[in-house]
């Protein structure tokens, strides 16, 4: 508390606090001018201190926007395009893809003669007398011959053993 009026040594730094202290109009009037100032004395000079304004819309910066969003817009502009000339490659990889599976079924298979299949009879398969429940294998074998290549033998896969009923 004192008696002595002193002057207000630090003013409002933001724009808008500045605007309503002064009863400033926004568009008409430079804020820079109505900020509050401090007399500095060293020596025989006088200088003054201002704060540096917050929020003070200026050329430089209504510039670095306008780069900003110029900048967002040609990033868009770069990524459609990127992206177009991917699906081109791509759909045109897959053309290239299927006409080269096409090319090789044409080729791996000619037209021919007709295959004969000759199945064989089964062969019996002696199991060693361990148990008498268990059943004899049987496996039958295929033969199959085609005009370009020699025969070939395939077995078919052993009939699965049935399962025994659960004991009660």
């Amino acid at each position: 508390m004192t008696n002595v009026a002193r002057a207000n040594r630090l003013g409002a730094k933001r724009r808008n606090n500045i605007i309503k202290t002064f009863a400033l109009d926004k568009k008409k009037d430079d804020v820079r001018q109505y900020v509050v100032r401090r007399e500095i004395k060293r020596k025989d000079k006088t200088f003054y201190k201002s704060p540096k304004i917050q929020r003070l819309i200026t050329e430089t910066r209504l510039r670095r926007k306008k780069l900003h969003k110029a900048d967002v817009k040609d990033r868009y502009k770069n990524t459609k395009e990127a992206h177009e000339k991917y699906e081109k490659l791509l759909s045109q990889y897959a053309k290239e893809q299927k006409a080269k599976k096409v090319a090789a079924t044409a080729v791996a298979t000619p037209v021919a003669a007709p295959v004969k299949v000759v199945v064989a009879a089964p062969a019996k398969v002696v199991a060693a007398p361990v148990k008498a429940a268990a059943p004899a294998k049987v496996a039958a074998a295929k033969v199959v011959a085609t005009p370009a290549a020699p025969a070939k033998v395939v077995t078919a896969k052993p009939e699965a053993k049935p399962k025994a009923a659960p004991k009660k």
